[in-house]
């Protein structure tokens, strides 16, 4: 199983770091570990339902697309820290009729002038299909 792969249980522990050999998450060295993960009582799960430190360009470029294409629904996760949800707010823009439908359900919005004309432009395409 890829490093980047989380294995979650039913009971919500993440044991990714025994299926490596590791006794506890703690003993997994950085390569393991993403900058991009965040601390619970239960383990070490990623930030973003997906791994972004991958070993190939191609399977990079395949999932920063996969990040773009579903940044607005990522946008509704609680606990992305500032610098991520940041980076997801310039690219759901560009989807910005489906941020539109979804904006109500942020926990939190950064850039708010960015998401209001973004909330325009929709508005606009939307009175021109009728």
């Amino acid at each position: 199983m890829h490093p980047c792969w989380r294995r979650r249980y039913e009971d919500g522990v993440d044991k990714t770091p025994q299926l490596y050999g590791f006794t506890t998450i703690r003993d997994a060295t950085p390569s393991i570990l993403s900058h991009s993960m965040l601390h619970t009582m239960d383990g070490i799960f990623l930030e973003l339902p997906i791994c972004e430190d991958w070993q190939e360009h191609e399977e990079k470029q395949l999932i920063t697309d996969y990040i773009a294409y579903k940044a607005p629904q990522m946008l509704m996760l609680p606990g992305l820290n500032n610098t991520t949800r940041d980076r997801l707010e310039q690219v759901a823009v560009k989807q910005a009729d489906v941020m539109e439908r979804l904006w109500r359900l942020y926990p939190e919005i950064h850039n708010k002038e960015l998401l209001n004309s973004a909330r325009i432009e929709a508005k606009i395409h939307s009175a021109n299909r009728k």
